[in-house]
C-alpha cells in the first residue's frame, strides 16, 4: 500500500468551492457598506446645512424672523421659504412658526432634503427663539 502526502483532486477542488463560496460572500458586503457609507456623508452634510441655517436666523433674533430669511427669500411669520439649493444636491426649506400662547416665542423649523436612488430623502431640526 502507498502512502499518499498530497492532497487528491478531489480535495483541492472542495477547498477551492469552500473558498470561492467564503470570497462572494464577503464581497456582497461591499456595496451595503458603501452604500450605507454615503447615505452618513449625506446625514452629516445635510445636519452641518441645517445647523448653519438656525445660527443664521439666530444671529438675526427673534424681531428680524418675520421678514427676513437667509438666502434672500422673504416670508411671513408662519410662512415657509422656498427650497433653497445648496448646489451639492441638498436642499433646504425654512418655516417660521410664532408660538401662542406663551407668545414671544417662536420655532424654526429647517428642513433638508437631499435625493438617494430616485426619491427623496429629508431629516426636520427645530430650534426656538425667544424674544429677548
Amino acid at each position: 500500500m502507498r502512502k499518499s502526502k498530497g492532497f487528491t483532486l478531489l480535495e483541492i477542488v472542495i477547498a477551492l468551492a469552500i473558498l470561492v463560496i467564503g470570497l462572494v460572500g464577503i464581497l456582497s458586503l461591499f456595496p451595503v457598506g458603501f452604500q450605507a457609507s454615503r447615505r452618513a456623508c449625506m446625514l452629516t452634510e445635510a445636519t452641518i446645512h441645517a445647523q448653519q441655517e438656525i445660527e443664521n436666523f439666530k444671529r438675526l433674533g427673534y424681531s428680524h424672523l418675520d421678514t427676513t430669511f437667509t438666502d434672500g427669500a422673504a416670508s411671513k411669520v408662519d410662512g415657509t421659504a422656498g427650497w433653497t439649493d445648496f448646489g451639492d444636491g441638498i436642499e433646504c426649506q425654512v418655516t417660521v412658526t410664532e408660538i401662542n400662547p406663551p407668545g414671544g416665542l417662536k420655532s424654526v423649523e429647517v428642513e433638508i432634503r437631499w435625493k438617494e436612488k430616485g426619491s427623496f430623502k429629508s431629516e426636520t431640526f427645530i430650534t426656538y427663539i425667544a424674544e429677548k
